[in-house]
């Protein structure tokens, strides 16, 4: 990730988007770093000077990302995931 935001960063790219949850698509499907991922996300966003986006599995989630995006600019969250039990 940190090439990726170099990279970017190079261009003039100012935000950095990354999935730290993947959607459930199995449960012995691989769910994507989760907590790790977030703390990925931000040292790299605060390397780089970039924005950062990352979405939310669902509400139980919100405080997790909210801490890592810090709630406001320059961290911000997009598209609260609903997923239907089945």
């Amino acid at each position: 990730m940190r090439a990726t935001a170099a990279a970017l960063a190079a261009v003039g790219v100012r935000t950095l988007r990354s999935d730290a949850f993947k959607p459930c698509t199995s449960p012995h499907s691989f769910q994507g770093l989760g907590h790790a991922g977030l703390e990925i996300l931000r040292t790299v966003v605060n390397e780089f000077n970039m924005l950062d986006v990352t979405e939310a599995r669902g509400v139980a989630d919100l405080p997790l990302v909210t801490y890592f995006t810090r709630g406001d600019l320059p961290g911000f969250m997009t598209n609260l995931l609903t997923f239907h039990s089945r």
